[in-house]
């Protein structure tokens, strides 16, 4: 550690506001910024290693801190290392990439806090979940191909997870709730179509993946659009090679080129094609972008964007319970801070968009495996194929598609050779 007149102040700084705590271990708290300080080279990185946790986890805030005049550069730096309560975990670590100092910080920070040895028992599925989680925070510190990566790990579960959902809800779309049970895949009913076949809302999802794939993980609008078109009028990105179910307000947009941003335009259909956005690095603004290229309402575009938070949120290790209580939003999405809570009968299930995402929620939060909540989601009735696709995709990320239930699924599910194409 270098010693100087202001890592000395850091130092004894942290000891004083650390003093109390300690860490998973049992050991004081403050043994851990004193490590990270002892690796850094530069005063800078020093005071910051020291500091690091004090606003996020003591009572000091950053303008106390600012007024002890440690530098700009290091008070910037702490300010990106510090986690704001309703961040998502990645979101706050690409923020960390863009500051040098908070880099070389950061992950020295996770590489301490990756090691099990500190912990002085067996590490549970808890520890491992928080491990695999600082591991993809230290691939985006290193930039090391974030998009490839981040897409190939998890993409597939999602994306097959969400075919599934559709597949098993196509047979009984718009049938009403109680009056049919899904309990397997089946064929034909509504759209007369053979088991395993999957609809529109798997055709713009993996339209969706496909141009981010071809762009390297960027959001590229207009060849996202081709694609749509494509499938459209077409026959591209369809499950037997024809379109059998396209929405109103899709097929207007795409025909016309401008998107629908009536107050009647919010059903899903932007909603249940932005899943693939979660792997990649795009933007709020991004992600309304592309749900506007049909659905441009601000309520469409905006559970467009929570959705993929959330979507973040899970494959970063976070689970649904501890999702829910921080969504803070006004309507029409109050409810879904507390959508754990309600009772099946408050849950509506048809085309509105913020109905769908409610629902999917619902489904995760109910049930603790893939097949309960995708089964769940499609005995809600009315518009089963996008709620069972919405609520498939966020249930692959989180189970994956290992239990016997998924497998057979993927066994009847209809041309996964075009799916696998697109991720």
């Amino acid at each position: 550690m270098i010693y100087t007149e202001k890592t000395k102040r850091a130092l004894k700084l942290s000891f004083e506001a650390h003093k109390d705590q300690v860490d998973k271990s049992g050991l004081p708290y403050v043994f851990h910024p004193f490590h990270l300080a002892e690796q850094m080279a530069e005063e800078e990185c020093v005071v910051v290693a020291l500091l690091h946790d004090v606003v996020e986890d003591t009572d000091y805030t950053i303008n106390q801190i600012r007024e002890m005049d440690f530098g700009d550069n290091m008070i910037k730096a702490l300010e990106c290392m510090t986690h704001e309560e309703g961040v998502p975990y990645m979101d706050y670590v690409r923020k960390i990439r863009s500051n040098p100092i908070a880099t070389h910080v950061k992950l020295a920070d996770l590489t301490h806090n990756s090691d099990l040895t500190r912990l002085n028992r067996e590490p549970n599925k808890q520890d491992l979940r928080r491990i695999k989680k600082y591991a993809k925070a230290m691939r985006i510190l290193l930039d090391k191909e974030e998009h490839n990566d981040v897409f190939k790990d998890g993409v597939s579960n999602a994306i097959y997870g969400l075919a599934i959902g559709d597949a098993l809800g196509v047979p009984f779309e718009f049938m009403d709730r109680g009056s049919f049970e899904c309990n397997e895949m089946t064929g034909y009913g509504t759209h007369n179509q053979p088991a395993g076949t999957w609809s529109d809302d798997t055709s713009m999802a993996i339209a969706t993946a496909k141009s981010l794939k071809d762009n390297s993980g960027m959001v590229n609008i207009e060849d996202i659009t081709d694609n749509y078109q494509l499938w459209a009028d077409e026959d591209d990105f369809n499950a037997n090679g024809y379109l059998f179910d396209i929405g109103n307000a899709t097929s207007e947009a795409l025909k016309t080129g401008m998107p629908q941003t009536g107050e009647y335009s919010n059903g899903n259909g932007s909603l249940m094609r932005i899943l693939p956005l979660a792997f990649v690095d795009c933007t709020d603004d991004e992600i309304r972008a592309v749900s506007a290229i049909t659905h441009g309402h601000e309520i469409s575009m905006k559970a467009c964007v929570i959705y993929v938070h959330i979507a973040r949120r899970l494959l970063a290790g976070e689970t649904i319970q501890e999702i829910i209580p921080t969504l803070k939003y006004e309507k029409p999405f109050d409810i879904l801070d507390h959508i754990d809570q309600l009772d099946i009968s408050d849950i509506r299930s048809g085309g509105y968009v913020v109905d769908t995402l409610e629902a999917a929620l619902w489904c995760l939060a109910k049930y603790d495996n893939f097949r309960d909540t995708v089964l769940a989601a499609v005995n809600l009735g009315d518009d089963t194929d996008t709620t069972g696709a919405v609520a498939g995709g966020l249930a692959g990320i989180v189970y994956g598609l290992d239990s016997d239930f998924a497998k057979h699924c993927m066994t009847l599910l209809k041309n996964k050779e075009l799916i696998e194409e697109c991720i």
